[in-house]
């Protein structure tokens, strides 16, 4: 089984309220926010998203203790590199690595989207409890597979679910996530009642040329 980790980070922080900002704000490039980081923020000009993949097939994987658990240590070091030899600051969205041959920078873009509270459509996985779901994100117009990042979103229960954050079969137009609800007790007919409202929240970035 070829696994990647995949990761979207941003960096740089300020720290105005959205508000605030956004009506002080006179240049509309800056379309990079931060509310609260790690360290101290920094100019609202120099926050940006950058996203990579330690890559199928070749991700460096090292033993945790007993030959089954595994940690990944993850090399963000070219987002430094990559900015030293950029010359057109504009370029807010930067991918160091995804899971085909980059394009140039001015064409990554960040999308997001959500397959909606009460209307995602479930499809059943053997048992009437475990589900996948296939998101569709067509309308990013991405032209190769981009990096994906996703979580479950709603009401109960979706904290004790498997595989809230895992990807399969990603392609440039969508990509399936499966569910196993065992342990959480919710069947497939309840998703999208009021009491749960589970949903797929997603951010892709990936090349538009």
């Amino acid at each position: 089984m070829k696994v990647a980790v995949t990761l979207l980070v941003v960096l740089c922080v300020f720290t105005w309220s959205v508000d605030a900002k956004r009506k002080q704000r006179k240049n509309k490039a800056f379309q990079t926010q931060i509310l609260s980081g790690e360290e101290e923020n920094s100019a609202n000009n120099c926050a940006k998203v950058c996203s990579g993949t330690t890559g199928r097939g070749v991700t460096d994987y090292q033993d945790y203790n007993d030959g089954v658990n595994v940690y990944v240590d993850v090399d963000m070091s070219g987002v430094d590199a990559k900015r030293k030899q950029r010359k057109n600051k504009a370029f807010q969205t930067q991918i160091l690595s995804g899971e085909e041959e980059n394009s140039a920078n001015n064409c990554a873009k960040v999308c997001s989207g959500t397959t909606g509270r009460r209307v995602t459509d479930y499809q059943d996985y053997n048992d009437g409890v475990n589900v996948f779901v296939d998101v569709d994100m067509s309308g990013c117009a991405f032209v190769k597979i981009p990096n994906v990042v996703i979580s479950v979103e709603g009401n109960s229960s979706h904290w004790t679910a498997l595989g809230t954050s895992s990807v399969y079969i990603a392609t440039p137009s969508s990509f399936r996530v499966y569910l196993a609800n065992s342990e959480a007790g919710v069947k497939k007919d309840q998703l999208n009642t009021e009491s749960y409202q589970w949903n797929i929240d997603w951010v892709a970035v990936g090349f538009t040329c």
